[in-house]
């Protein structure tokens, strides 16, 4: 992905804070009408000018449900690398209130926070501290193919 031109994580980042605020849509892509948990990382590779689903060989329109399905794990697992320790610009998954698979998506932080569309309580792009409980419902980290990752966060 990208040919040699990874993005550093802490640019993802930067890039993922521009959308806090941005109102939550599902199945959204961009800032003007709306994201959603998967649609913020497509919206934050955007503002540097990248197609994240063309570079992920994604080809059509991709819809799901609201419900928790194997697609999301699937899906990830066929692009991302798994990571055993929390990195800044790493993507979670989530499993919320006993799922049967995850179903949210958010980034991981230089801070200790992480950066998810919330469209449960605010309805909008929000950072927040990963602690209670999402820690908890933390399933699975991963690295996302052309982004450039710094040491493992202790």
């Amino acid at each position: 992905m990208l040919e040699g031109n990874e993005i550093p994580a802490s640019e993802l980042i930067l890039e993922a804070r521009r959308l806090v605020g941005v109102r939550f849509l599902h199945q959204g892509r961009d800032m003007g009408s709306g994201v959603d948990c998967i649609g913020l990382f497509s919206a934050a590779f955007a503002l540097r000018g990248i197609d994240l689903a063309k570079e992920l060989g994604i080809t059509g329109k991709v819809t799901y449900g609201r419900e928790p399905s194997p697609f999301l794990l699937e899906a990830t697992a066929r692009s991302c690398r798994r990571l055993r320790t929390l990195r800044p610009g790493a993507l979670l998954l989530f499993k919320m209130r006993g799922a049967k698979y995850p179903h949210h998506t958010a980034i991981y932080t230089d801070t200790g926070t992480f950066i998810h569309a919330d469209g449960a309580s605010k309805n909008m792009v929000i950072e927040q501290t990963l602690g209670a409980p999402w820690t908890r419902w933390l399933n699975s980290i991963w690295a996302i193919p052309g982004v450039a990752y710094s040491e493992d966060v202790p």
